[in-house]
């Protein structure tokens, strides 16, 4: 019986590409997934001007906190972090023939 070997992917950003491509990967058992991004949120900015133009007179507390959720949600709610590991740090440099990616604080 020939062993698997487990292949390491490091997804570089949690943007919308970046989320989509680790919770798709991840339904693989042939993959460690690791998701980097400098944020620990991740912002759709498309929902943004919800947010911008919902204050009146009639809006609850409430109702605010659900907008700014739907626009920034933390990185691990959107992740299965017992199979992606979320990696808060900012790439300083790539070097793609030593499958090699330096992050600024070691990727602690």
């Amino acid at each position: 019986m020939v062993k698997s070997k487990v292949r390491k992917i490091v997804v570089l950003g949690a943007g919308i590409a970046g989320i989509r491509v680790a919770r798709d990967l991840v339904k693989s058992s042939y993959y460690e997934m690791i998701l980097v991004d400098k944020s620990r949120v991740h912002v759709f900015r498309g929902d943004l001007y919800e947010v911008a133009t919902a204050f009146n007179n009639k809006i609850t507390e409430k109702c605010l906190t659900e907008l700014k959720e739907t626009v920034a949600t933390p990185i691990e709610k959107l992740i299965d972090s017992s199979r992606v590991r979320f990696i808060h740090d900012e790439i300083l440099e790539i070097r793609h023939n030593e499958s090699l990616v330096r992050l600024k604080a070691g990727g602690k």
